[in-house]
C-alpha cells in the first residue's frame, strides 16, 4: 500500500505546507502537551509520528526538553521542509526518518523507533483511517486500524514511558456550532457529538479511552484526557482530543519482529 499512501500524504501536505501561521494555537497546544509529558531523564528521548509539514511542532522548543528527537513520516520531502522551515539542521539530535509507512513498517524500522520516553501521534489516526477507507474497508476494518495504532504507539514506548495520541474527531462541516464555541464549551460539544454519532470514525475519544483500559496487549497504569481544543484552519475548524497513557514499568516487551 505504499505507494498509493505516499500519494495521497504527499497531496495533504503539500495542500498545508504554507499554512504555518494558521496551526499556531494547534501547534501551542500540541507542543504544550508534548513538553507536559517528558520524563526529565537526561537522556530522554521524542518520536512523533506523522510529524508531517511540522506545522503542528515547534522544534526550537522540543530539542531544548528532549536530548534526541525522531521526526516520522511517509513523506520524506515533507519531514525535509519542515526542518527547513524552522532553521533547524538533521543531525544527531534531530533525526528524520521519512519514507515509513506505518500501515506497513518493516521491523527494522520499528527497531529505530523504539524504546523512546515520549511517543506522540499526531493527528494521524484519521488520515490513517481514511486511507483504509478510500482502499475497501469498512466497520470493524476501520476500529482494526485504530488499535493496532495504539498498539504500535505502546509498543515504542519505553517501560514508565508515556504515549500520547492526538486527534481531530469532528470538523465544523458537519458541526457548524463548533466555529463559534469558547473554550470552556468544547468539553460538552464534544460529549454531544459523541453522543449524536457526530464523529470522524475510529476519532471517538470515550471509545479510544476504553480500548486503551480494555486491551490486554496494552498493560497501562495511566490514562488521561486532556481537555479539547478548537484548531480554526482556514474556513474549517476542527475539535481536537488527546489522550495520553503510560506504559506499565513491568511492561513485557512484544517481539516486533513476530
Amino acid at each position: 500500500m505504499t505507494g498509493a499512501v505516499l500519494r495521497r500524504q504527499r497531496e495533504l501536505n503539500l495542500g498545508s505546507a504554507g499554512l504555518w501561521d494558521g496551526f499556531a494555537e494547534h501547534r501551542r497546544r500540541v507542543t504544550g502537551l508534548i513538553l507536559a509529558h517528558r520524563t526529565g531523564r537526561p537522556a530522554s528521548r521524542l518520536v512523533v509520528l506523522g510529524a508531517g509539514n511540522g506545522n503542528d511542532l515547534e522544534l526550537g522548543r522540543l530539542l531544548t526538553a528532549f536530548a534526541a528527537v525522531d521526526l516520522v513520516d511517509i513523506d520524506a520531502d515533507a519531514l525535509a521542509g519542515a526542518v527547513a522551515r524552522q532553521r533547524i539542521t538533521p543531525g544527531a539530535r534531530l533525526r528524520l526518518h521519512g519514507g515509513v509507512d506505518l500501515t506497513e513498517a518493516t521491523p527494522e524500522q520499528l527497531r529505530r523507533l523504539s524504546q523512546a520516553d515520549v511517543v506522540v501521534s499526531t493527528t494521524l489516526l484519521t488520515q490513517l483511517i481514511d486511507f483504509a477507507a478510500a482502499d475497501g474497508a469498512t466497520g470493524p476494518e476501520l476500529l482494526a486500524v485504530r488499535d493496532r495504532h495504539l498498539r504500535l504507539i505502546s509498543d515504542l514506548v519505553m517501560p514508565r514511558g508515556t504515549g500520547v495520541l492526538v486527534t481531530d474527531v469532528v470538523s465544523s462541516d458537519t458541526c457548524p456550532p463548533l466555529r463559534g464555541t469558547g473554550i470552556d464549551g468544547l468539553g460538552p460539544l464534544l460529549a454531544e457529538c459523541v453522543n449524536a454519532g457526530n464523529f470522524f470514525t475510529g476519532a471517538n475519544p470515550f471509545a479510544i479511552e476504553r480500548r486503551l483500559r480494555a486491551d490486554p496487549e496494552l498493560p497501562l497504569d495511566r490514562i488521561g484526557m486532556a481537555p479539547p481544543w478548537r484548531w480554526d484552519l482556514g474556513e474549517r475548524s476542527y475539535l481536537v482530543s488527546a489522550l495520553a497513557f503510560r506504559k506499565q514499568a513491568e511492561w513485557r516487551r512484544i517481539d516486533i519482529a513476530g
